[in-house]
């Protein structure tokens, strides 16, 4: 089988993840692999993770003004690599993937992880890519919620098949004994006894740290050793860090910018928060949990199916910054609660989103795509 998969992002972020893991779990005499992405100024990311993988990469022109180059492209490579699926990641892809199947008769398998609305822009990217997936083959949604909100959408209920994320983390033994793996507390001069607090994405509002800042300054109250480690970049970073500032934060809120060493921060770490008001099935949320750190997010999209509320972790209602507060202070102050929550966690989350499983169901939608 030969499948192509299309995001019109070039950095790698949860998606981004999920895409290579899955097309590295493939047995390569069985199946041929390539990635279409769009050479963005300044990012070359995925490009170089997924060939330091193995895995072919074409990145097309990113200019909207070069749409003629992108299409002659697009089309070159379709008709040279003749792929028996597109699996299509976003808006973007999808309107070049539904070209290619009006005018080459691709079969198209359309990934619908989320739509967020946090500004007109991104409110229209996302009824874009509502209307360009009705005309998939087959689509993949990450959450049963998602697939609630496809059907909202008027998305034919024969095409849709939930699809977890699956969770790949290395063996926290192996981890432990890299000698790279930063230490965190050093590097930021925590004090002795600081109690960390771990929140990773992109800055931007529907990611809801504005509402975790102000559930920071509660926890302060009752926890004043308490430090969060926020690990992003993104359009917000600016206001937020004005927001510590006059919050009087400084010294306990540390923005960490882009960070590779992601995982080891979670061992580092106390506990991990998600402010989030929009979501679809996040990758953080599953790594925290498979690494053994307790977990307080919010009550959003795929997030209910994911953790048990009071067993697996704790989940709080959004834009609620004292509930926020409420349920990091509860892990900070009560270590077997914390420490059963997160053991919990790592064995459910194991059980439930292997990368075997995922492999597989998406195999059988690729199949029923090529059937269609």
């Amino acid at each position: 089988m030969r499948i192509a998969h299309f995001i019109g992002t070039n950095f790698v972020g949860g998606p981004e993840k999920q895409i290579l893991n899955h097309i590295g779990r493939l047995p390569r005499g069985s199946y041929a692999v390539i990635l279409i992405s769009f050479a963005e100024s300044g990012g070359g990311e995925l490009k170089l993770e997924a060939e330091k993988r193995g895995i072919e990469c074409l990145l097309l022109p990113a200019e909207k003004w070069r749409l003629i180059a992108v299409l002659r492209e697009l089309f070159r490579a379709y008709d040279e690599w003749r792929p028996d699926v597109v699996c299509a990641h976003g808006y973007k892809a999808g309107f070049y993937t539904l070209l290619l199947k009006l005018l080459r008769r691709c079969r198209y398998v359309g990934f619908s992880r989320g739509w967020t609305s946090e500004n007109l822009k991104i409110h229209l990217y996302s009824l874009l890519d509502k209307s360009i997936i009705r005309f998939a083959d087959a689509i993949v949604a990450v959450s049963e919620s998602q697939r609630l909100r496809l059907l909202e959408a008027w998305v034919p209920e024969r095409k849709i098949h939930v699809v977890e994320n699956a969770v790949t983390v290395p063996d926290q033994r192996v981890m432990r004994s890299d000698p790279g793996q930063t230490d965190i507390r050093m590097e930021l001069r925590l004090p002795a006894g600081a109690r960390a607090i771990l929140a990773a994405g992109r800055l931007s509002p529907e990611k809801g740290y504005d509402d975790l800042l102000r559930a920071m300054a509660i926890v302060r109250a009752t926890a004043p050793y308490a430090h969060l480690l926020l690990a992003g970049t993104g359009p917000q970073e600016d206001a937020l860090k004005a927001q510590a500032r006059e919050q009087g934060l400084e010294s306990c809120i540390h923005f960490l910018g882009f960070r590779r060493d992601i995982l080891s921060l979670y061992g580092q770490s106390d506990v991990f928060a998600l402010s989030s008001f929009s979501e679809g099935l996040p990758n953080v949320v599953l790594e925290a949990m498979a690494l053994g750190l307790p977990v307080v997010a919010t009550r959003v999209g795929g997030l209910p199916e994911v953790i048990d509320d009071g067993r697996t972790g704790l989940l709080v209602s959004p834009r609620a910054p004292e509930e926020l507060a409420a349920g990091l202070i509860r892990i900070l102050t009560d270590g077997p609660f914390a420490h059963a929550l997160s053991a919990k966690a790592r064995e459910d989350v194991y059980r439930r989103f292997a990368p075997e499983s995922q492999t597989e169901r998406l195999l059988e939608v690729y199949r029923e795509a090529m059937a269609a």
